[in-house]
């Protein structure tokens, strides 16, 4: 208490004062988190998207690349090997362009770089676009560039050496309710593997 009677401290041990000051503890701190917390959403909003664009993007170039291959291979069995290259780089530019709207709303301006065959006989297929943010804007970053890369080979039917090795222990020739024994079974299908 003071010289005029009055106890200075009454207000804060009042029980009802002290409750209505922890309120206002709570929205200052609530205040103050929102802005982290909407920051984290939005951040988590932004990268599903990107991984969403991401993925959409490389199946389409994974399957550009799929399909000049094949287009490749399959002028080789026909034609030969002059042209083989420009018709599988035909027809992966082909099979882009006729994809691309499926990355449609993801990516913007999807565009594919040609098709070129590398030195270990791979087609290779670049795609690029832009995938515009939605709260990324808020801390200046409009848009993100997306660049993917597809490669695909394939075996031209060239002899390959497979060796196996075959189970020839006593249980291998013991019957299981089959007509034919494990091991006759297993030669079968060894035989089949190889031709």
């Amino acid at each position: 208490m003071n010289k005029a009677g009055v106890n200075l401290m009454a207000p804060f041990l009042d029980s009802t004062s002290l409750s209505s000051a922890r309120r206002g503890h709570a929205a200052v701190i609530f205040a103050l988190s929102a802005g982290v917390l909407g920051a984290a959403v939005g951040g988590a909003v932004d990268m599903s998207r990107l991984y969403t664009a991401r993925e959409r993007l490389q199946l389409v170039t994974d399957a550009a690349a799929l399909a000049g291959k094949h287009a490749e291979v399959e002028h080789i069995r026909r034609n030969g090997r002059l042209g083989s290259r420009a018709a599988g780089e035909d027809a992966a530019e082909i099979y882009f362009t006729g994809n691309r709207s499926s990355v449609d709303g993801f990516v913007y301006g999807a565009t594919k770089f040609p098709a070129r065959d590398g030195d270990d006989g791979a087609l290779r297929v670049n795609a690029s676009g832009e995938v515009e943010m939605l709260f990324g804007g808020l801390f200046g970053i409009d848009t993100v560039d997306l660049n993917v890369t597809a490669a695909a080979t394939a075996g031209l039917g060239v002899p390959t050496e497979v060796a196996m090795v075959l189970d020839t222990t006593a249980s291998m020739f013991q019957r299981d309710g089959r007509p034919e024994t494990r091991f006759q079974l297993l030669r079968q299908a060894a035989v089949r593997f190889a031709y």
